[in-house]
């Protein structure tokens, strides 16, 4: 098959969903116009071609030192034409497509409706479904909200019982399952033939509560915790502050353990999942209650693992549409041969 069979547009649209789904990042280079034409398997002039109008809108750049060729041009330095130059680009895409709409005795409406559905298409394509999961209501929901504005998408938030209960059909509607390192072993081994999709997320006390801590007077300290391990983690903390003082901890589900470390302490201190129980059994309010954040490295992780998934979608979308160009000028050589 002739390697005109795919076309500048072609090229363009390849290398701009490669872009967009971070396959092709921010400031790293290009493949060779000979590397992107072999795997394309298209001519080199017209890969050349395409590069060419890309630099011209801005969205790419020449390489002045080393080897040369094209990188994607980063945001600080795009002018302030890229967006115009893009978006007239694409302006000019539309109306060659609704020209051919209308060509082809399409309705207005009809058009419309077609270009609405494409944009559901290509953006329901993209979609990364994800779940956060954690072992009570409250911090399932406040945490997932964080993580939901910090990384601009949806997220549904759902309780570890629910995960325990409906683990198969969980693993197959969503791409990223979150939860927290406190609870990672757990999930993992619920989601066995799906830990790939299962990352877990740091969670420390907030700034508010470590300066609390930091501020407790002399005497023991006893913490009250929902997990056991959750009440291990605290008492390393606390001994990061306090090395010589006497730290008792107890997980609020051992009755005895929690009424003998609030009665033998002189400073309480409970996670606020718990500071309510802690009150019904002993009687004392806690001097310190524990709020958790999600520390930033975290955030940073999540962010790579959805751009890495969305990148794998959209690769295998480009995928399909080369595919199906050289399948279309394939069937349409083959009728002209039996003509």
């Amino acid at each position: 098959m002739s390697k005109q069979a795919i076309s500048v547009d072609q090229i363009q649209r390849a290398v701009l969903e490669r872009i967009a789904s971070q396959q092709y990042r921010t400031g790293e280079r290009l493949p060779s116009v000979r590397a992107l034409a072999q795997e394309l398997g298209a001519n080199r002039n017209t890969v050349n071609r395409a590069y060419q109008l890309l630099a011209g809108m801005s969205v790419i750049e020449l390489v002045e030192r080393g080897r040369g060729g094209f990188r994607v041009k980063p945001l600080t330095q795009a002018g302030a034409s890229s967006p115009p130059d893009l978006s007239r680009y694409f302006y000019q895409q539309s109306l060659k497509l609704i020209w051919q709409g209308l060509a082809a005795g399409l309705s207005a409406n009809e058009v419309s409706a077609q270009l609405s559905r494409a944009l559901r298409e290509v953006f329901d394509q993209s979609r990364i479904a994800i779940a956060f999961f954690e072992c009570n209501s409250r911090d399932s929901q406040e945490m997932g909200h964080y993580l939901a504005e910090a990384l601009q998408r949806d997220i549904y938030c759902g309780l570890l019982d629910e995960l325990t209960r409906d683990a198969k059909l969980i693993a197959q509607s969503y791409d990223v399952i979150i939860t927290t390192l406190h609870h990672l072993s757990a999930v993992l081994s619920q989601l066995e033939p799906h830990q790939d999709k299962v990352i877990g997320i740091d969670t420390r006390p907030t700034p508010d509560t470590l300066l609390k801590i930091a501020r407790l007077p002399k005497g023991h300290i006893g913490v009250v915790a929902t997990l056991p391990n959750t009440a291990q983690m605290l008492k390393h903390i606390l001994y990061s502050y306090y090395p010589d003082r006497l730290i008792a901890v107890a997980a609020i589900d051992d009755i005895k353990a929690t009424q003998c470390v609030c009665r033998h302490c002189d400073h309480l201190i409970a996670t606020h999942t718990c500071a309510e129980a802690v009150r019904e059994l002993s009687g004392r309010t806690p001097e310190v209650e524990i709020h958790f954040q999600v520390d930033q490295a975290s955030i940073k992780a999540l962010e790579q693992r959805i751009r890495d998934i969305r990148a794998q979608k959209m690769q295998g979308e480009v995928a399909i549409n080369v595919s199906y160009s050289e399948y279309r000028q394939a069937k349409q050589e083959a009728l002209k041969r039996a003509e």
